[in-house]
């Protein structure tokens, strides 16, 4: 499979004049490549190389995309840390991941740089701490060939199972996890992204979550600029905003969390281009979807970050207690564990129970998924890595929390088992 940042700079060459991100200051994809070729080359100029880790704490899509594909392009990791992260979360997300460069706008930073030793370059965005280096400054350079003649094609050449991002989540009982993905990972999430509830050649993507949400990145902004289509951010995300962006601009997709979703269909807002995310533990709350009960055809998408976007779920699907359809790729099974683990199989054996075609009506388990988009552990956390992965027959299957049972060849969600340390979602 080829580098992703490779696959970005082929979308580009075919598309350099249309407009890659939109808003009040449009950017094509030419001007985005360029401009990733300037973070890349700052990068260079300072001694950052392949398989440095760079953190990236920004609000603005625009300039998280610049600093996301150029940290990429450059062979290095990006290191996603979301914006309502503090000082102190900051901290600990560079600390363990040993950033040696971060980006980061409207903050003052002079503690960060106190408090991480491996920290040696600070790229600042509309930040009036006077440390740091400011971000036009950092992006005048040649580029990353030093000729300034880009001609788009330098790109630091990563294998497939190499490290291509770490993406930061706020855990309330463990503070800040770091989940790390391959750039396969990467790659399978844009693909599927660049495609999923499109319809037609027209590919407008709204950005209602924050781009270091997970599912946002992968199949948002990436799956977007991947597939050639245009990712328009917005200045808010409430509903009343999100509501004006739908009917002003020509749309074709946005995801929301259940919230927003409520929300805009309190204004009437809903269409068949509004797609809501949860996560497969909401998939038992007879709640949690019950504001749909009036639209049979709407699919909810459930993701993890660990896993991202494994199946769809209608109000039909809810009603019968059907976890729902999985996308292209993506599989479930029931596993049950044993051996010599804790209560809740940390440490234990696990074991398919049966499969969807073969199984007798009645076979239970917990419910977990494999997919080319699957993690490869989190940073740091051997032991929440062994709790949440569980490897059959040399395949990694994420647990889920869920627990299921076969009936007619199908998996249905019968509860959640509280016990089973399980990560959410975000948003």
């Amino acid at each position: 499979m080829t580098n992703f940042v490779r696959s970005i700079r082929d979308t580009v060459m075919r598309n350099q004049r249309a407009v890659a991100i939109g808003g009040s200051e449009p950017m094509t994809f030419s001007e985005l490549w360029s401009a990733t070729d300037a973070f890349a080359g700052g990068l260079r100029r300072r001694d950052l190389s392949a398989g440095d880790a760079v953190g990236i704490h920004l609000s603005s899509p625009r300039t998280f995309a610049i600093a996301f594909y150029g940290v990429l392009r450059n062979g290095c990791v990006p290191v996603t840390i979301p914006s309502n992260f503090d000082d102190e979360d900051i901290t600990a997300a560079l600390t363990e991941t040993n950033c040696t460069a971060l980006v980061v706008d409207k903050r003052r930073i002079m503690g960060i740089l106190a408090d991480v030793d491996e920290l040696r370059v600070a790229i600042t965005v509309d930040s009036d701490g006077g440390l740091g280096i400011d971000w036009s400054a950092f992006l005048d350079n040649e580029g990353m060939n030093g000729s300034g003649s880009r001609t788009g094609i330098d790109v630091v050449g990563r294998g497939s199972t190499e490290l291509g991002l770490i993406a930061y989540e706020r855990r309330d009982e463990r503070g800040p996890v770091g989940i790390a993905h391959t750039h396969s990972s990467l790659h399978a999430g844009a693909s599927v992204g660049s495609s999923i509830t499109f319809s037609g050649e027209s590919r407008t993507h709204l950005g209602s979550l924050r781009p270091t949400d997970p599912t946002e990145l992968a199949y948002g902004l990436n799956g977007t600029i991947r597939s050639g289509g245009q990712y328009l951010p917005v200045n808010r995300r409430d509903a009343e905003t999100i509501s004006t962006a739908l009917e002003s601009s020509d749309v074709d997709r946005t995801f929301v969390t259940p919230s927003q979703y409520g929300d805009l269909m309190s204004l009437g807002a809903v269409d068949e281009g509004v797609v809501p995310i949860r996560s497969p533990r909401a998939t038992t709350g007879d709640s949690a979807e019950s504001s749909t009960d009036a639209n049979e055809d709407v699919v909810h998408l459930y993701a993890l970050p660990e896993t991202g976007i494994t199946h769809g779920r209608t109000t039909a699907h809810r009603k019968s207690g059907l976890l729902g359809t999985t996308l292209p790729d993506v599989e479930t099974r029931l596993l049950e564990f044993g051996g010599d683990g804790d209560e809740s199989g940390l440490g234990g054996d696990a074991a398919m129970v049966g499969d969807t075609a073969g199984e007798p009506d009645g076979g239970v388990g917990e419910v977990a998924f494999a997919g080319p988009s699957t993690m490869s552990g989190y940073v740091e956390r051997p032991e929440l890595t062994e709790r949440t992965v569980a490897v059959v027959d040399d395949r990694f299957w994420i647990r889920t929390g869920l627990t299921g049972c076969y009936r007619d060849g199908a998996i249905y969600v019968t509860g959640t088992e509280e016990i089973r340390s399980t990560p959410g979602v975000s948003g």
